[in-house]
C-alpha cells in the first residue's frame, strides 16, 4: 500500500506557513521558496490531495463501520443461536459461553465462566471426558462426541458436541472451541421407541400365555361357581369354594392385567369429558389416606375418547404408587389443561395433534437417575415382589393402556423433593354422546335354544353346564366350520337358534370373527355374542362391525353370561 496520504498533503501544504512575499531569504532558502512557486503553481493537484484524504478517511469510517457491524451480526448469531457455543483454555475452563448454555442447564453464564467443563457431568462421564480433552490437544478436533451433563436442576441433559483447538501465531495451544447440541428430546424418543419394542415382544409373549390361562380359569372358576350352587351356604365346603373363587378372580385380575400391555387388549372407547372421571377415580384410591390432594382442572378440558375402565386402572396405579411413597402422608397435585398442537413443545412425540394434559405431582421421595429410565419396564419394581408389595406391573400397564390410547406417559423427579407424571390423551374428533337413560335387560325366552362354539373342551362342558342351569337349550361345536353347519341345518328344520356364543380365536380353524360374517350372509338375523380370553384382533373393539351384537370376555360368570345373552336375544 502507498505511504500515508497525510505526508504527502503536509508537504503539498506547507507553504500556508510560509511569508506570502519574496525577501532576501529567497537567496537563503531557495529551494523552500522554490517549492512555494511549484504548490502554487498546480492548486489542482492540492484540492486532488485533499478530496483524496477527505475520501480515505470516509472509506476508513465505513470499514470501521463494517466491522463493527459484522461484529454485531455474528455476536447476534451466537448468542441466540439454540445450539450451546463455547471457548475455553488449555485447562479445560471456560472463558465463554452463549445463552443457550443458561436455557440448557439453567445456570447463569457468569456462574459457569471459569469453571472446567467436566464440572458439569455426572461423574462417569467426567472421568471420560477428561480423556476426550486430552485427545483433542493432542489431535486438533474431535466431532460427534456425545456425553451426560447435570442441569442445575438435577436432571440429565444428553449433548453432542464438536471440538476444535486454537492457537497462536507461533503455533502454541491458547485453548479449546467448540459447539454442543441437546439430545435429550431425541433421546426420548428413541427411548420410547425401544420401550415400545421391547413391551410389544413381552406383550406378544404375555397373551398367548394369557389366552391358555384363561381358559383354564373359565374351567376352574366355572366348576367351582357351578359346586356351590349345589350347596347351602351353611355347608363347610360351600365356605371352601368361595375362597378358592377369591383366589381364582385374582387371578383374573392378573391375566387382565398381562393383556393390558399385550396386543391384544384394545380399548373399546367412547368421547367423554375426563374431569368427573379423574376426581372420582382419585379420591377412590386416596380413601383411608391422610394423603391432602388439590386439584386445578380447567372447564374447558377437550373431549377425549378413551376406554373408561383402562383410564381409571391409569389413573388408580398413578395415585397408588404415590400414595405408597407418602405413607405418613403428604400433598398430592392434580392438574388438567388443554394443549393445542400450535402449543406442543416436542411434536415428534406428541404428533401434531390437540391433546389433554394431565399431571400427577407427588411429594415423595422421588426417583434416582439410575432408575428413572426403567420405571416403565416389566416386573421392575423397587418395594420388593409379591401379592402384598408389588408386581412391577403397574406403569408397565399405564405406558401400554395410554400408547393404545395414541397418548404419551412420561415421568419426570427430582431426588429427596418430588415426582411428576405426565398424561396426555389425544382430544376426541367428535363431541360425547348425551348420557342414555338407564334400561334394564328384558328376562330371556323360556327354554331359548343357544349355539356354543369353543375349541377347548374343558370351555365347552363348563359353559354348557352353566347355560342349562339358566334354563337354556344348549348344542356344541369344537369350531367355525362346525358352528356355521350345526345353524345352516338348524334353519332347514325350521328350528333356528336364539342366539349363538362363537370363540374368536380357533388355532388352525374358523374363528368368531369369520363365522359370523358367513353366517350373516346366510342369515341377516343372527344374534352372535363374541367370547374371547385374547385376541390379536380389532373384533373385540369394534364388534358391531363385525355382526356380533355384543362380547363377554373369559373368565365368566354365570351371572355375566345370563346379563349379555338375556340383552341380545331380547334386542
Amino acid at each position: 500500500m502507498a505511504d500515508h496520504p497525510n505526508k504527502q498533503i503536509e508537504a503539498d501544504i506547507a507553504i500556508d506557513v510560509l511569508p506570502p512575499a519574496r525577501s532576501d531569504s529567497a537567496a537563503l532558502f531557495p529551494h523552500t521558496h522554490q517549492r512555494e512557486d511549484t504548490a502554487l503553481a498546480q492548486p489542482d493537484r492540492l484540492r486532488q490531495r485533499i478530496a483524496y484524504l477527505e475520501q480515505w478517511q470516509i472509506d476508513h469510517q465505513k470499514i470501521e463501520e463494517d466491522i463493527k457491524n459484522s461484529e454485531e451480526r455474528y455476536r447476534s448469531l451466537v448468542e441466540t443461536s439454540q445450539d450451546l457455543i463455547f471457548q475455553c483454555d488449555p485447562r479445560g475452563c471456560f472463558t465463554f459461553l452463549n445463552k443457550a448454555w443458561e436455557e440448557t442447564l439453567g445456570y447463569k453464564v457468569s456462574d459457569l465462566l471459569g469453571r472446567r467443563i467436566t464440572d458439569l457431568r455426572v461423574p462417569a462421564a467426567a472421568r471420560r471426558d477428561t480423556q476426550i480433552l486430552s485427545r483433542i490437544l493432542a489431535h486438533g478436533t474431535v466431532t460427534g462426541y456425545e456425553t451426560t451433563h447435570l442441569s442445575k436442576s438435577g436432571t440429565l441433559v444428553h449433548l453432542l458436541f464438536n471440538f476444535t483447538v486454537l492457537h497462536n501465531k507461533q503455533g502454541a495451544i491458547t485453548g479449546i472451541q467448540g459447539s454442543g447440541r441437546n439430545l435429550t428430546d431425541r433421546k426420548k424418543l428413541e427411548q420410547e421407541q425401544l420401550r415400545l419394542q421391547k413391551l410389544q415382544a413381552i406383550g406378544t409373549l404375555a397373551g398367548g400365555i394369557a389366552h391358555d390361562f384363561n381358559n383354564l380359569l373359565q374351567a376352574i372358576l366355572g366348576n367351582i361357581q357351578l359346586a356351590k350352587r349345589s350347596l347351602s351356604p351353611s355347608d363347610k365346603p360351600f365356605a371352601w369354594l368361595t375362597s378358592a373363587e377369591k383366589a381364582g378372580d385374582q387371578a383374573k385380575d392378573l391375566s387382565y392385567r398381562l393383556l393390558t400391555f399385550a396386543q391384544g387388549g384394545e380399548p373399546i372407547k367412547q368421547a367423554i369429558f375426563i374431569n368427573n372421571l379423574l376426581a372420582d377415580t382419585v379420591a377412590l384410591a386416596l380413601s383411608g389416606s391422610t394423603i391432602s390432594v388439590e386439584f386445578s382442572l380447567a372447564d374447558n378440558l377437550y373431549p377425549v375418547e378413551i376406554d373408561e375402565g383402562q383410564i381409571k386402572q391409569v389413573i388408580s396405579n398413578i395415585v397408588i404408587n404415590a400414595k405408597e411413597v407418602m405413607s405418613k402422608g403428604g400433598h398430592l397435585t392434580v392438574t388438567a389443561h388443554n394443549l393445542p398442537a400450535s402449543e406442543a413443545r416436542n411434536s415428534s412425540l406428541l404428533r401434531n395433534r390437540d391433546f389433554v394434559h394431565i399431571t400427577f405431582e407427588d411429594q415423595g421421595i422421588g426417583i434416582p437417575p439410575r432408575n428413572l429410565s426403567r420405571v416403565f419396564d416389566p416386573y421392575f419394581t423397587t418395594k420388593g415382589m409379591g401379592s402384598d408389595r408389588g408386581r412391577g406391573l403397574g406403569l408397565t400397564i399405564c405406558h401400554a393402556i395410554v400408547t393404545r390410547h395414541n397418548g404419551l406417559i412420561t415421568v419426570d423427579s427430582t431426588l429427596g423433593v418430588r415426582t411428576t407424571v405426565n398424561i396426555y390423551l389425544p382430544a376426541a374428533q367428535k363431541a360425547p354422546p348425551a348420557t342414555p337413560s338407564c334400561v334394564l335387560a328384558p328376562s330371556p325366552k323360556t327354554r331359548a335354544r343357544l349355539l356354543l362354539m369353543d375349541d377347548e373342551e374343558l370351555v365347552r362342558d363348563v359353559t354348557r353346564e352353566m347355560l342349562e342351569q339358566i334354563g337354556y337349550q344348549v348344542e356344541l361345536a369344537c369350531d367355525g366350520d362346525e358352528a356355521i353347519d350345526l345353524y345352516v341345518n338348524s334353519l332347514n328344520h325350521g328350528q333356528s337358534f336364539d342366539a349363538i356364543i362363537l370363540d374368536l380365536t380357533i388355532p388352525g380353524g374358523t374363528g368368531g370373527d369369520e363365522a359370523i360374517l358367513r353366517l350373516t350372509a346366510i342369515d341377516p338375523n343372527v344374534k352372535g355374542i363374541l367370547s374371547t380370553g385374547y385376541a390379536d384382533s380389532t373384533a373385540m373393539k369394534d364388534f358391531k362391525e363385525y355382526g356380533f351384537k355384543g362380547t363377554i370376555s373369559k373368565p365368566f360368570k354365570i351371572e355375566d353370561l345370563a346379563n349379555i345373552i338375556a340383552r341380545v336375544i331380547n334386542q
